[in-house]
């Protein structure tokens, strides 16, 4: 059992950390990836450490090599939408063409800079892979990944114990040697102060020994007076370029649940530049901060952007349709069919299926009517309900129609009858359903599905 915060190794059935100092809770925005969940068979899911209005990043155990890693996840706000409590995988806003295109290209943007970056060694990238309809990056956990940590009691925790957890853990190999003890730290403003009044009293002692030396020989030596103002003056300076630099540093501030506007002013206040992304949102009111970009707390530069997303409150469109006769689809088409599993088996409840020759990803079935019919969705039986588990089984999958629209539906692991509902109301004389993901079987690598009935 691993801490979901910093995914250490704790006590069975424990809530708190003895690491990281947490109560090791899941975060459970139905945007993020479920913490706990497993990805790609290998990479446990934590909590996220951050997003950026592009992407997702998680904190991850490599269930393989037993290692904390950082995952990536290309998630853009304003394109895709995910409700992790159902499923992982993530969905288009909107079927448009510009939606879809804008999608692909910032995924190929995003692989582009993940595989430039292992190339020249700006981050150890130890894996890509593409699932849940989108892509990702595992790269090694590094202490910047890990500044953002916090205490018990809700302040930072020190820049080390925020990624060593303030404890050996034997089990991981990542804390192999003894922790470098702390040292307590001198500001560089304080620094520059007593230098400054060090050079100060220094060319003081140095004038009055030249002007009493002057008084012998008759004459001040104008050189000697010099040095040391010049020093002085020099210095000064510099400490006038850190108190500016100083000065472009700001700390991001706490603006969930506050108004928009109200936000929006505190923050340009700050120096700080603000975009905003709209969404619905049944439990935050209308203009007011769902969420922020950077979390309260972190150090920002003035002119840095932050993003912020706002609640457009929600409203349940009630519309009244005409009711319509029960859709019947009376023949069936499959891409690939293994032999005594035919894809008419699909159109009767008879406990026999329609099976793949292979593994069935990409394969699909197209389901025909004499002519068009209002669909609202489908009753769907996965697998092959006669030997369930030693049979493929789909997991997701596209419904598409004779308008030229469609829908990706995710499909439970289940032997059960299962109700899949498209949301609207499709009139339409053929459905193409495209398996996109599936479950290979104990026994045979075949994918089936056993019944389809439209309502």
């Amino acid at each position: 059992m691993f801490c979901y915060h910093c995914m250490r190794k704790i006590n069975e059935g424990s809530t708190y950390c003895p690491h990281c100092g947490r109560q090791s809770f899941p975060d459970r925005d139905p945007h993020y990836l479920a913490a706990g969940s497993t990805l790609n068979d290998r990479y446990l899911i934590g909590n996220p450490m951050g997003e950026d209005g592009f992407s997702i990043s998680y904190i991850a155990r490599d269930l393989n090599i037993d290692e904390r890693v950082a995952v990536k996840e290309f998630y853009p706000m304003g394109l895709v939408t995910r409700d992790s409590a159902i499923s992982g995988r993530v969905s288009l806003k909107s079927e448009q063409e510009d939606f879809r295109s804008s999608f692909e290209r910032g995924k190929d943007k995003f692989l582009q800079e993940a595989r430039l970056s292992r190339q020249n060694g700006t981050a150890d990238v130890r894996d890509i892979f593409s699932v849940n309809g989108t892509v990702y990056v595992v790269t090694s956990l590094t202490k910047d990944m890990m500044t953002g940590a916090t205490a018990p009691d809700g302040a930072p925790l020190p820049y080390e114990d925020g990624f060593e957890g303030g404890q050996q853990n034997p089990n991981d190999m990542t804390d192999i040697g003894k922790k470098a003890p702390q040292k307590k730290k001198v500001s560089g403003g304080m620094i520059a102060l007593i230098v400054i009044a060090s050079l100060v009293v220094v060319g003081l002692i140095i004038t009055m020994i030249v002007l009493f030396a002057g008084k012998g020989k008759g004459k001040t030596d104008q050189t000697a007076t010099t040095v040391p103002t010049t020093v002085a003056a020099t210095t000064v300076k510099e400490k006038e370029k850190e108190t500016q630099a100083e000065d472009k540093s700001v700390t991001m501030i706490d603006v969930k649940g506050k108004k928009l506007s109200d936000a929006q002013s505190q923050l340009q206040a700050l120096g700080l530049k603000v975009e905003t992304s709209r969404e619905q949102n049944a439990d935050v009111a209308k203009d007011y901060i769902i969420r922020q970009s950077v979390e309260a707390g972190q150090k920002l530069q003035k002119g840095d952007t932050v993003m912020l997303y706002v609640s457009d409150g929600y409203e349940e469109v009630v519309t009244t349709q005409e009711t319509h006769a029960d859709p019947v689809f009376n023949s069936a088409q499959g891409s690939s069919v293994l032999s005594g599993y035919e894809a008419e088996n699909v159109l009767n409840n008879d406990a026999k299926c329609w099976a793949t020759e292979k593994d069935g990803k990409d394969a699909f079935i197209t389901l025909r009517a004499n002519g068009d019919q209002w669909v609202k969705g489908v009753y769907f039986g996965n697998g092959n309900i006669g030997d369930f588990q030693n049979w493929g089984r789909v997991t997701n999958v596209r419904f598409e129609f004779s308008d030229g629209t469609s829908v990706e539906k995710s499909i439970s692991d289940i032997s059960d009858l299962q109700t899949i509902d498209f949301g609207r109301e499709v009139k339409t004389n053929s459905m193409k359903i495209t398996i996109l993901d599936s479950k290979a079987g104990a026994e045979h690598e075949s994918t089936c599905i056993t019944y389809i009935k439209a309502y």
